[in-house]
């Protein structure tokens, strides 16, 4: 009974594990950026106080991930033509520690455990800016919201963030019949999606709704047979696909009418011009491009000029809006293909296992990485230092690297009870079966 109590204690307070509490500041401290100072330290010491206290999960976790840190390596490796390799050095260094954070979270720590820590750090950074905008009166001006992220752009993606991390705690909490936490995700939900109406951030709300749905609909087809799964999943890629294709039809008139309702340009606010630039960069050295965070810098003449033509006054978090643009610009063409099969290897495995073992944790970075592909094409995922969305995006390509354990009960019988079994309770199928019970499903024997 002693082990049973414990199990209990700590599911209940999560602030006593130390993945949780790993999760947890790592993402608090990305969300409140602006506000800290010395974040290279804080990521350092978080990732080498992880790796002491789990060694036999960290470490076997480098080599079982040794593809997706050829990204960063290749980021660092750019120092080698980079126009600005002294710039090219220290971030791709920074990029390399930001990627490993992300991975340990997505592939290291106890299940649900990512899902929890991400989640309590959201609803800080939510009441925080709540908080703001009522004093400040932001929230009811006329004027898009900031907050404390620094711009709209970023309020925005953060409370669409917080919105899906939300809804897929909201399931969670359901199945395990926890009140608290069904109120506290009912919470988050609400405050973020009033500071996502407030940012005026058109891809933010698209990408909010388009989360939620997914949670929804995969959460409901638990309890379907794992074929009735793979074909919803078909039918759905089967669309977006045809989507794809036909986005020259009919995106222009429904993007426009979006725009118009947010009060944008059809420049996209300064966009396209940023765009033409790139393309006149990317036409100079195509195929390794002129080092990872290389053009970005004060006293880069063209990078002033565009500053000075958008009327960015801070010159700091700047990018060319477009993951594809910033990808070739920074590492050309092999960069773009490296990036490219790997994210979609990864995901691909992510929407298999997920298909087959759907998981509430599973489902959220599902959710996360649909999400962000939809906003893709207007701004910049996937290589951002000390960014939620480089943690997010890598922390999914970690969770694919998951092996699969052994379920308890069909499909339909464990539709409802929550999915990525909690490490510390027994698994009684495991061992009828003669298995090992004791050693978390899921985590690497190290």
């Amino acid at each position: 009974m002693v082990p049973d109590r414990t199990a209990r204690f700590h599911d209940t307070t999560p602030a006593f594990d130390p993945d949780f509490l790993f999760v947890f500041l790592l993402f608090s401290a990305t969300l409140f950026t602006l506000q800290l100072s010395g974040l290279v330290i804080l990521y350092a010491l978080l990732v080498a106080g992880f790796v002491a206290a789990r060694p036999q999960r960290a470490i076997p976790l480098l080599w079982r991930c040794s593809p997706i840190l050829a990204l960063p390596a290749y980021a660092l490796l750019s120092t080698l033509w980079s126009i600005a390799p002294g710039a090219t050095l220290y971030f791709g260094s920074e990029f390399f520690l930001t990627v490993v954070a992300a991975l340990l979270v997505g592939a290291a720590t106890t299940p649900h455990t990512a899902l929890k820590g991400i989640f309590a750090a959201f609803l800080l950074w939510a009441v925080a800016n709540f908080l703001l905008g009522l004093s400040t009166g932001d929230l009811r001006a006329s004027t898009s919201f900031i907050g404390l992220a620094g711009s709209k752009n970023a309020a925005g993606e953060a409370a669409a963030v917080g919105v899906v991390v939300g809804v897929a705690m909201l399931f969670h909490a359901v199945a395990q019949r926890r009140m608290l936490v069904i109120a506290a995700a009912l919470l988050l939900i609400l405050l973020d999606a009033r500071i996502l109406v407030a940012a005026h951030s058109t891809g933010a709300i698209l990408a909010a709704a388009l989360g939620t749905l997914v949670i929804l609909l995969w959460t409901l087809s638990r309890g379907l047979p794992i074929a009735g799964r793979s074909t919803i999943l078909l039918v759905a890629l089967g669309i977006g696909a045809l989507a794809v294709i036909t986005l020259p039809v009919w995106s222009h008139a429904i993007f426009d009418d979006l725009l118009s309702m947010s009060g944008k340009d059809t420049t996209l606010t300064g966009r396209t011009y940023i765009w033409s630039r790139a393309d006149v960069l990317i036409s100079q050295r195509p195929w390794f491009g002129l080092g990872y965070s290389a053009f970005w810098n004060p006293g880069s003449l063209e990078a002033e000029a565009i500053w000075r033509k958008i009327g960015v006054l801070s010159r700091r978090g700047f990018n060319f809006h477009n993951s594809s643009y910033d990808l070739v610009v920074h590492l050309g063409y092999v960069g773009l293909a490296l990036f490219a099969i790997v994210f979609l290897s990864y995901c691909a495995i992510l929407l298999l296992k997920t298909m087959r073992h759907p998981g509430i944790s599973g489902i959220f970075f599902c959710a996360i990485v649909l999400a962000y592909a939809s906003r893709a094409p207007f701004e910049s995922f996937g290589t951002n230092i000390f960014h939620q969305s480089t943690l997010l995006l890598f922390a999914a390509l970690g969770w694919a690297t998951r092996a699969q354990g052994r379920t308890r009960s069909p499909d339909a019988a464990r539709s409802w009870r929550g999915t990525d079994a909690d490490p510390r309770q027994p698994d009684r199928s495991r061992q009828r079966d003669g298995l090992d019970a004791s050693r978390p499903a899921g985590l690497p024997t190290g």
